[in-house]
């Protein structure tokens, strides 16, 4: 399993390079993420919530996303949003 994991690495960074994947690296995981960018920043009760998690000896992480921030997923993919509703948007190309 190893061996088919690490044979894929390759393709799977290229593709987080290529759509400017962020997050942070899992802490005891092997697998150096060095090409991840910076996710944003947390919130006021996340930033406690990962406190808290550190002071009880847990190693929390941000897990990767492809975007890192609504305004680079709609960059990326185009949108279709109907105007005065918020979040009310599709992705569709076009």
């Amino acid at each position: 399993m190893a061996d088919q994991l690490s044979e894929l690495l390759p393709y799977y960074e290229q593709a987080e390079r290529m759509l400017h994947a962020v997050g942070t690296k899992d802490p005891l995981s092997a697998y150096e993420a060095n090409h991840l960018g910076e996710p944003p920043p947390l919130g006021p009760a996340d930033s406690e919530i990962l406190s808290f998690f550190q002071r009880c000896g847990m190693h929390p992480y941000s897990s990767t996303s492809a975007f890192g921030t609504f305004q680079a997923a709609m960059n990326a993919l185009g949108k279709l949003c109907v105007q005065g509703l918020p979040r009310r948007c599709s992705f569709r190309s076009g």
